[in-house]
C-alpha cells in the first residue's frame, strides 16, 4: 500500500509538472554561455568579452557537457530539471521514512509527498531551464546527509559528503554559501555540546572551502571580479526591502503559510521528544538567513523561485508532526482533516491565479499592464467566502501582487512562458538572416532582452540592462524595475561600436502589418531618432536606430536597403502605412 501511494504521489507530481512545462527567456543566457563553452569560445556571452553574466556556474557546465554530447542546452535543461525533481521527491520520501518509529503508521510518509505533488511552485520549477531544482536537490541532499550524521552517536562519521553537497550547491547558486554557513554554525554548536568536535569538522570544512575557494579564484582570474556581474546589475547595494517584505507576504498568503504553523510546531515537538532536535534546527538554519537575504534584496524577478526550496523542508517537518499526532484513532482523524485543509490551502489561490491569467502576453501582468487588481484571483473568495478572513486575505494578496508586478518582481510563470513565444521566433529569424548573408556575423546590436534572441541569432549583443555587460551593470540605476533598473546610454553604445539599437525594449524585427510596428515608427519620428527600416524577408522588417550613421551602416550591409522613418514614400514601398 505504501509503495502504491508513493508511486501515485510521484505520478501526481510529474503530471502537475507537465502542466507547466516551459522555458524562461532568462535561461537562454545560461544556454549561450554553455554553448560558447562547448564550442571552445570560453565561458563568455560575447566571444572575447569576459563577463560573468550568470549565477549558476555548475548548471552552465552541466549544460555545456550535454552540448558536447550532441544535446543542445534548450533540449537538455527541462529533462535534467525533471530528473532533479524525481531526486528531490525521493529524498523527501526517504527523509520522512527515516524518522518512522515502530509504533508509527508508515502511511504518514505519504503526507509530505502528496503536499509536494500538489504545490504549484514545485511543479513550476520542475522545468523552466534554470538551475532552481538542481540547486534545491543539492541543498536537500546536504541537509539529509548532515542530519543523519549529527543524529548518529558515532563521532567518527565523516562530514565530507554533506560538505561536498553544500559546495556543489554553492557553485550552482551563490546563495548556497548562506545556507552552508548557517548549517556549519549549527553543526559545530551541536558537536561542541556533545563533545564530539574533532577532525571530521576540519575535513568537511576543507572540502567545502577547497571547492568553493577554487571557484572563487577562477572567477577572480578569469573575469577579474569577486562576485558575479549580475550582482552589480540586479542588486548593487540598492535597498529593496519594502518589496522584499511584500514578496514574503504574497508568498505566505498564496500558499496559506499560517496553516503550516500547527504542523511545524507538532513536528518540532516530535523531534525534540525523539532527541533529534537537530532536524528542525537545520531547517531553521536553512530558511532564516536565506529568506532574510532575499527580503533585503527585494525578492526575485520570478514568482517565489528562491522560496521554492522551503516547501520540501516544511512538508517533511509537517509530516513528522502529523505522524506523531496520528497514533490514535482520534488523532488520525484530526491529522487527516488537517492534511486535507493544507492541500486545499496550498492549491486554492495558485489554481485561481492560473485560471485568471490571460492567454496572450502582457508585460508585468497584472500590475505592469494596468490590470484591475480587484479582479485577479477574486473568484477564490466565492467558494470560501464563509470562512472568516478569506476575503481580506485575498484582498491583501491582490494588492501585493499588483504592486510587485508593477516593479517586475514575482512575475508569474505564465508571463515568462508567453514572453518566450514573442522572442524565440525573432532570434531564429535573425540567425537565418546571418546564414543568408543579409546580416553580418559580427553585427553588433543593443537590446534589453538577452535570452532567446542572442542565443538563436548568434549576434554580438550589448545587454542594455547590464546582466551580461560590465560597464552597464556598474552604472547608476535609472528606474526601479527588478533586473531592469540599469540602462545603457546611446553615446556609450555608439563609442563601443553598436550598430543597431532596438527602438523599444525588446524587438528589432516586426511582422508586416503589425500594429506595434506603426506605433514604434510613430514614436521614432516624434523623438527624431536616427531610425530606419529595412526589409529582412518577404514577411518581416528590421527596425532600429543606426548608431553609426545611415551611410556607414548602409555600406556595411549592402543586402539591406534602409529607409529612414521620415521617408514616407520609401516606407510605402516597403508596405508600411501610417
Amino acid at each position: 500500500m505504501l509503495r502504491g501511494g508513493l508511486a501515485l504521489s510521484l505520478a501526481l507530481l510529474l503530471g502537475h509538472a507537465w502542466v507547466y512545462v516551459w522555458l524562461a527567456d532568462d535561461a537562454f543566457i545560461s544556454f549561450r554561455y554553455a554553448q560558447n563553452l562547448a564550442v571552445g569560445q570560453g565561458l563568455v556571452f560575447n566571444p572575447g568579452e569576459r563577463v560573468e553574466g550568470y549565477t549558476n556556474f555548475l548548471w552552465v557546465v552541466l549544460l555545456a557537457a550535454t552540448s558536447l554530447l550532441g544535446v543542445a542546452p534548450e533540449l537538455a535543461a527541462a529533462p535534467l530539471s525533471l530528473l532533479a525533481t524525481v531526486g528531490l521527491w525521493a529524498l523527501v520520501a526517504w527523509w520522512a521514512a527515516s524518522s518512522v518509529r515502530p509504533q508509527d503508521s508508515i502511511l504518514w510518509i505519504l503526507a509530505p509527498c502528496l503536499l509536494l505533488a500538489a504545490t504549484r511552485s514545485v511543479a513550476v520549477w520542475s522545468t523552466g531551464g534554470l538551475e532552481t531544482r538542481f540547486f534545491e536537490l543539492l541543498i536537500l541532499a546536504g541537509l539529509v546527509l548532515l542530519a543523519s550524521r549529527l543524529t548518529d552517536p558515532d563521532p567518527r562519521r565523516s562530514l565530507v559528503l554533506p560538505a561536498l553537497a553544500f559546495a556543489l550547491a554553492t557553485l550552482t547558486r551563490p546563495d548556497g554559501v548562506l545556507i552552508a554557513g548557517a548549517c556549519a554554525v549549527v553543526s559545530v554548536t551541536i558537536l561542541l555540546w556533545r563533545r564530539l568536535l574533532g577532525m571530521q569538522v576540519v575535513r568537511g570544512a576543507a572540502v567545502y572551502v577547497g571547492i568553493v575557494g577554487a571557484h572563487l579564484l577562477f572567477r577572480r582570474l578569469y573575469y577579474g571580479d569577486w562576485v558575479p556581474n549580475t550582482w552589480h546589475a540586479k542588486v548593487g547595494g540598492q535597498d529593496w526591502s519594502d518589496y522584499g517584505l511584500m514578496y514574503v507576504e504574497a508568498f505566505a498568503l498564496e500558499y496559506t503559510a499560517l496553516l503550516w504553523i500547527p504542523g511545524l510546531i507538532a513536528g518540532g515537538v516530535a523531534h525534540i521528544r525523539a532527541g533529534t532536535a537537530v532536524v528542525p534546527g537545520l531547517i531553521l538554519a536553512t530558511v532564516v538567513p536565506h529568506a532574510a537575504y532575499y527580503t533585503a534584496i527585494g525578492g526575485d524577478h520570478f514568482e517565489y523561485r528562491p522560496f521554492d526550496l522551503y516547501f520540501p523542508l516544511v512538508f517533511v517537518l509537517i509530516g513528522d508532526g502529523l505522524r506523531s499526532l496520528g497514533q490514535t484513532l482520534a488523532g488520525g482523524i484530526l491529522s487527516g482533516g488537517y492534511l486535507t485543509l493544507l492541500l486545499v490551502g496550498t492549491t486554492a489561490i495558485p489554481l485561481q491565479s492560473r485560471l485568471d491569467f490571460p492567454d496572450e502576453y502582457h508585460t508585468g501582468f497584472p500590475g505592469g499592464c494596468g490590470h484591475d487588481r480587484d479582479e485577479y484571483v477574486a473568484a477564490v473568495t466565492f467558494p470560501l467566502r464563509t470562512v472568516p478572513g478569506v476575503e481580506s486575505m485575498v484582498k491583501r494578496y491582490q494588492d501585493d501582487v499588483w504592486a510587485l508586478s508593477k516593479r517586475f518582481v514575482a512575475l508569474r510563470q505564465e508571463e515568462h512562458a508567453s514572453f518566450l513565444g514573442t522572442v524565440e521566433w525573432e532570434g531564429k529569424l535573425l540567425g537565418d538572416a546571418v546564414n543568408r548573408g543579409v546580416l553580418r556575423r559580427d553585427t553588433y546590436v543593443a537590446i534589453d532582452s538577452v535570452g532567446a534572441i542572442p542565443y538563436y541569432s548568434g549576434l554580438r549583443v550589448l545587454d542594455r540592462n547590464g546582466l551580461t555587460d560590465r560597464a552597464v551593470a556598474r552604472s547608476a540605476p535609472r528606474r526601479q524595475l527588478m533586473a531592469h533598473a540599469k540602462s545603457a546610454r546611446r553615446g556609450d553604445a555608439r563609442r563601443r561600436g553598436v550598430e543597431l539599437w532596438a527602438t523599444g525594449p525588446v524587438h528589432l524585427v516586426f511582422r508586416r502589418g503589425d500594429r506595434k510596428l506603426r506605433r514604434r515608427l510613430r514614436r521614432c519620428r516624434e523623438k527624431e531618432r536616427a531610425c530606419a527600416v529595412a526589409e529582412l524577408d518577404d514577411s518581416h522588417l528590421l527596425v532600429a536606430e543606426l548608431l553609426q550613421g545611415f551611410g556607414e551602416t548602409q555600406a556595411r550591409y549592402p543586402n539591406l536597403q534602409f529607409v529612414h522613418v521620415a521617408d514616407r514614400l520609401g516606407l510605402r514601398r516597403l508596405g508600411v502605412r501610417w
